[in-house]
């Protein structure tokens, strides 16, 4: 039993400039104490640009013997892990790689990016094409499901990416609604000023003073956590005892990163030009891990390199380090040889598997009533741009990871719908409304009006 009430647990929190960061968790260990089952879900969606390749870096090589368009339904799970999802292998048994969805152009409105309609299935209004960056003709899957699940959060998503352009923030790939782009951080100093800054006093330009804050606000957060751990029962103490070591451990990456990438080695924060892309983008994902783990969103969204790749892709230097490509590093290569493009981008995908497998390790480490954050969770990564670099979208190569509290029948299959409009072929808008669903934002029509026929959940995903 706790040791105090609801309401009297909750006030104690108040004593401190953290305790906005721990109500959630309070809230959920309370939840818990009681017996009830945990409710939340978590989506991220991960988008990269220039395409993912089906053909050179998404399928699998015992497959091919199939032929491209040969529809696998409803899955195999024999089959070899294509290199580009190999830090995700130890959540294989947990993962669909998935071909063949649609989600086309109606009329030739670019080729390098789809923009907003990536996660929407709207192409962009007034005639402007999507990879110039038009304004979104609807409503992007992350939001949808964070303005059904995300209401009473401290922040309904956390969204940063990655691009050439060194504005701390950037408007593409995320909308509320048709003409509302939602901005994503490029600068982790932005970044943690905006989703941390204000529970530790405010947001403020200066990366010292910033440094300074986020000191005070773990060490307030460290402070109330010992003191709340003396009016807990024991399963509860020890629930908030892997709060406090999630938050050590982002501390712990922070400075790191800081260390090996800054001119000013004490400083964890990066902003849009500091160290390298990996490095902001790793600061930037830890912070998200952060905002989940402690309850102060459900929805994460990234987005590396989209747009128009030609002038939005970055160059990675430090995942090109031992690499034919040290010299010149990894950056869009969608003109290069087969080869040399199977290779580049193999290593960019790598790299943000990476992240979702450091973000899926990190939410494994916090339990949840009888399972852990990991298992209410569902990540999904694609491309902005469909199948390659110029592509038709007629197929999305996509993968998902986890089964959002058990509604999604991801068991390591590998499956391919029809494509072209072929009968039996779905669209993007058909996964998107099985995440939904599986989040709790039921929906059978996510995506209609746009430019493809929605027909609702796949069965094949859904249990």
């Amino acid at each position: 039993m706790f040791a105090v009430s609801r309401r009297s647990f909750l006030e104690k929190l108040s004593l401190g400039v953290g305790s906005l960061l721990l109500a959630p968790i309070a809230e959920s260990l309370i939840s818990q104490a009681h017996g009830q089952e945990p409710s939340r879900k978590r989506a991220v969606f991960s988008l990269v640009g220039a395409g993912i390749h089906w053909d050179l870096n998404f399928m699998p090589e015992d497959l091919r013997s199939l032929g491209p368009e040969t529809p696998i339904l409803p899955g195999t799970k024999t089959f070899q892990w294509p290199e580009m999802v190999a830090p995700l292998a130890k959540y294989r048994d947990r993962m669909l790689l998935i071909d063949g969805l649609g989600n086309r152009h109606k009329v030739d409105n670019g080729n390098h990016s789809s923009g907003y309609q990536a996660l929407s299935n709207f192409q962009s209004l007034d005639g402007v094409r999507d990879e110039e960056g038009g304004p979104p003709g609807n409503v992007t899957i992350d939001q949808y499901i964070a303005n059904a699940t995300g209401a009473s959060n401290w922040r309904k998503t956390v969204l940063f990416g990655a691009s050439t352009a060194q504005e701390p923030q950037k408007l593409h790939t995320f909308a509320s609604g048709p003409r509302k782009p939602e901005p994503l951080y490029q600068s982790p100093l932005a970044m943690f000023q905006d989703v941390f800054g204000p529970l530790a006093g405010g947001a403020d330009s200066n990366a010292s003073r910033t440094q300074a804050k986020q000191r005070i606000l773990l060490d307030s957060i460290r402070t109330d956590i010992n003191r709340l751990q003396s009016h807990l029962a024991p399963p509860e103490r020890r629930g908030l005892d892997h709060y406090l070591a999630a938050i050590e451990e982002f501390e712990k990456r922070q400075g790191a990163l800081a260390a090996a990438s800054c001119n000013a080695p004490t400083a964890p924060i990066l902003d849009a030009t500091m160290g390298t892309v990996e490095d902001r983008l790793e600061s930037m994902n830890e912070m998200a891990i952060l905002a989940m783990v402690c309850g102060l969103t459900n929805v994460v969204g990234i987005a590396m390199g989209c747009g128009d790749s030609h002038r939005y892709f970055p160059t990675f230097r430090r995942i090109s380090i031992g690499t034919e490509f040290e010299e010149k590093g990894v950056g869009e290569t969608g003109h290069e040889s087969p080869e040399v493009h199977r290779k580049c981008q193999g290593l960019v995908h790598a790299f943000n598997c990476g992240l979702l497998a450091r973000t899926a390790d990190a939410l494994s480490a916090i339990p949840e009533g009888d399972h852990n954050m990991f298992d209410n969770s569902v990540m999904v990564y694609l491309s902005d741009n469909g199948e390659e670099h110029h592509a038709q979208y007629y197929r999305w190569p996509l993968v998902v990871v986890g089964t959002a509290g058990g509604k999604l029948r991801a068991d390591g299959r590998f499956l391919r719908y029809p494509s072209k409009g072929a009968a039996g072929g779905h669209s993007t808008a058909d996964l998107f409304c099985s995440i939904a669903t599986a989040c709790g934002a039921p929906t059978n029509d996510f995506g209609k009006g746009g430019n493809e026929e929605v027909q609702g959940p796949l069965a094949e995903l859904m249990i």
